[in-house]
């Protein structure tokens, strides 16, 4: 029973964030994180217990090199369109 009242629950949730969703032009929150996240915490962890004896500086490389590459596409993006608003 008990675990009943829990999936009507979890289900009304589900259908409201749903609808409230909607009305926002189908924004959404997502947890967790990609790739390089889910690396750079392993590295962490692995470092943290000894497997691996790197420096800091390659355990957090995931973190740094996606942030890195995020700058690098924004820049060029301005810069292209900085390009084609002159002409």
């Amino acid at each position: 029973m008990y675990g009943n009242a829990v999936r009507k629950k979890l289900k009304e949730e589900i259908i409201m964030n749903f609808k409230n969703s909607a009305k926002c032009g189908g924004c959404s929150i997502t947890i967790g994180g990609g790739f390089a996240t889910t690396l750079g915490l392993i590295f962490i962890i692995l470092k943290l217990t000894g497997v691996i004896e790197w420096s800091w500086i390659w355990v957090l490389a995931p973190f740094w090199i996606s942030m890195l590459l995020t700058i690098l596409i924004v820049a060029i993006v301005i810069l292209i369109i900085t390009l084609l608003n002159k002409k």
